[in-house]
């Protein structure tokens, strides 16, 4: 059930129209650059499986 209106925490809220600052999609990409080096490390020790859901966890958010 939603607040009603300008009775919540942001009552001014978005305005209407509004887009983010980043598309979701630059944000996972920018993520994934500045993490590189972490990510491949651990993509080599994890199970098939854990690299499998890390990818399809990653695809549903593209």
């Amino acid at each position: 059930m939603p607040f009603p209106p300008k009775n919540n925490a942001n009552p001014t809220g978005r305005r209407v129209g509004s887009k983010n600052k980043k598309p979701l999609k630059i944000r996972i990409e920018n993520l994934i650059e500045q993490n590189l080096d972490a990510i491949e490390s651990a993509m080599e020790t994890a199970s098939v499986g854990e690299r499998m859901g890390f990818v399809v966890g990653l695809s549903k958010l593209i």
